[in-house]
């Protein structure tokens, strides 16, 4: 398999033509962007804005979230009958875009968090060839689709924590949060490559299983695209197609302060040349919830040992997250475990990080606490949001399944919180979700308020039946309470629910993906809302002197 970097000699300019003639009215013409990249970065490198990290530049510029953009380059291509198959793919697009190949439209794409390929085979034309992606306003979009959702399900215009960030699927905290800009943006974030194979790797999954005696059975899946059949190699050998082996007692991987977090090379590679590498490390990871003298424990156990949880809420790097190096990862992780942290949270207001990030995690002993990237909102669940984040949650999950470093995935920052406690007050909350709310503490005083603070010990990972109180004729079906990932945000847990737990969780398709995934899956039960820094075990003796970890008992 080759890949050609198409990252090169893109321009850009802003979307449309003026509608009639107007010649006092001066525009620029097609200027030199950036790949991967952010509109903002190149208009900044292009003197048409001012730096938006300087005085109240942010606020200046927020015509540029209004405006639709246009990015183009053109490549070179020629064919090789040893390989036949073709693609396009875009690791990143943010976000609402349309993508042209000489002018035909091929595609549309509308999430950031999943790449795009395209097979473009039958497309590509000897010698030159034209690219386009056209990106709409988020902002707009996000508008448009809120009116069209709101008018469908008769929501009041004024309901609070529903706005048009929901109805777009990037990273909300390029609308702006408490601690940064607003800089929403658009962009083509990460590479852009064209290749062309015969066969390759369309996925390596490696399993680890724990035994009796400190074995573990090792087992890989591998899944090839073409006639090549793949082979796998381990601990200086190869093995023919996949392995299911048992390891005697291998060195295991302990989080920071505990032990090495000693990692084991792996490889899937196939005769055209195209190979996979993965770095794994033996471990068991659970998260117990045990009535105990405070309530209930909240204890990671690593290696049948309690882990004194230490680390810090992780939120992205920079505002415009393409300019964030493989260097500025792995520095600032390499901080954190010499600051004797463990844990890293990574905030669901963000995104899911790249694979740097995960790659210094698994080499420093921290664990990762994995949000899902809805936060503090209310989301749309029609077919269109559903099938999104059915998509995006099977893509992730699949691609960090394997990470050494990955304890728990958490379903959301705060919605359930949100939900719960009504923000902005009941007159402006989703009407459903003040009738769920009043219907419950009628129905179940006591469970429901021993609930908000006891949350359930595991979840059933499905697609539970939505809440449905009674309701007036005219009013809309149950999504108005309900969001993608939902307004219990329900964490990556496997079992049944607690006894007497009147709060079903609503539809859920990233829990259906991880109930897909769960054999081979590294998460351990969790719990529901994510708020804030992983707190230290409930159950766990605190050390005298926190930096400094005894062996909990």
């Amino acid at each position: 398999m080759t890949s050609t970097d198409l990252s090169t000699n893109w321009l850009f300019k802003a979307a449309g033509e003026l509608p009639f003639h107007r010649p006092q009215i001066q525009t620029a013409d097609w200027l030199l962007g950036n790949i991967p990249g952010h509109i903002h970065r190149d208009l900044v490198d292009n003197g048409i804005i001012a730096d938006p990290f300087t005085d109240r530049h942010e606020i200046g510029c927020a015509w540029v979230d209004d405006t639709d953009w246009t990015y183009q380059t053109e490549f070179d291509f020629q064919p090789s009958d040893e390989l036949p198959t073709r693609a396009l793919r875009f690791e990143g697009l943010d976000t609402v875009c349309a993508i042209f190949l000489n002018d035909d439209l091929i595609a549309s794409h509308d999430n950031m968090f999943v790449p795009l390929e395209l097979d473009v085979s039958s497309k590509l034309r000897t010698g030159k060839n034209s690219l386009r992606v056209e990106f709409k306003s988020a902002v707009k979009t996000g508008i448009e689709r809120r009116k069209k959702f709101f008018e469908e399900q008769s929501l009041p215009w004024d309901t609070v924590w529903f706005d048009e960030r929901a109805f777009v699927r990037k990273a909300g905290y390029m609308s702006g949060w408490d601690w940064g800009p607003r800089l929403v943006s658009c962009g083509i974030w990460k590479p852009v490559q064209l290749l062309q194979y015969r066969s390759r790797i369309k996925s390596f999954h490696v399993h680890t299983e724990p035994l009796a005696n400190g074995a573990f059975r090792l087992r890989t899946e591998t899944i090839v695209e073409g006639d090549d059949q793949p082979k796998v190699q381990f601990a200086s050998q190869t093995y023919d197609g996949d392995l299911d082996i048992v390891v005697e007692s291998p060195e295991l991987w302990w989080p920071n302060g505990y032990g090495a977090p000693t990692l084991h090379e792996i490889s899937a590679i196939l005769e055209s040349g195209h190979r996979v590498n993965k770095k794994i490390g033996f471990r068991t990871i659970e998260l117990t919830r045990e009535p105990d003298s405070q309530g209930e424990s909240f204890d990671f156990v690593v290696n049948e040992k309690k882990i004194w949880a230490r680390g810090a809420n992780w939120i992205p790097n920079d505002s415009f997250p393409s300019r964030i190096t493989d260097r500025d990862y792995k520095r600032q992780v390499e901080t954190c475990q010499e600051l004797n942290m463990n844990m890293l949270r990574v905030w669901g207001g963000g995104l899911y990080e790249s694979d740097a990030f995960y790659d210094a995690c698994d080499e420093n002993g921290i664990l990762v606490w994995q949000d899902f990237p809805y936060a503090c909102s209310y989301y749309p669940d029609d077919d269109a949001a559903c099938a999104s984040a059915d998509q995006e949650a099977h893509y992730q999950i699949e691609r960090l399944r394997d990470r050494t470093s990955l304890a728990l995935w958490c379903g959301n920052n705060e919605n359930l919180v949100l939900w719960e406690s009504q923000w902005g007050g009941k007159e402006k909350s989703p009407p459903l979700a003040s009738m769920a709310n009043e219907s419950i503490t009628k129905s179940y005083p006591r469970q429901y308020q021993s609930s908000i603070h006891k949350r359930p010990t595991s979840f059933q990972v499905r697609r539970a039946p939505r809440f449905k109180p009674k309701r007036q004729p005219e009013q809309t079906r149950a999504n108005t309470a309900t969001s993608i990932i939902g307004m219990c945000g329900t964490a990556a847990a496997i079992g049944s629910t607690t006894p007497n737990q009147p709060l079903a969780s609503p539809p859920n398709s990233a829990l259906q993906a991880l109930a897909h995934y769960r054999n081979g899956s590294r998460s351990s039960p969790g719990r529901a809302n994510g708020s804030s820094t992983p707190r230290p075990s409930a159950g766990t003796t605190k050390p005298e002197n926190p930096l400094k970890p005894t062996t909990a008992t």
